[in-house]
C-alpha cells in the first residue's frame, strides 16, 4: 500500500508536506482504519 500511495503522490505532483495535514491523516484513517502512513 505504501508504494501505491507513493506512486500516486509523485505522479499527481502532490507535495509531501501535505501528508502531515490532519485532514489527510483523517482521510487515510477513514479509508483504512488500521493504516498509518509513513511520516
Amino acid at each position: 500500500l505504501d508504494k501505491k500511495i507513493l506512486k500516486a503522490w509523485v505522479i499527481a505532483g502532490i507535495s509531501f508536506n501535505i501528508i502531515k495535514n490532519p485532514f489527510v491523516l483523517d482521510l487515510f484513517k477513514d479509508l483504512r482504519p488500521g493504516y498509518s502512513p509513513p511520516l
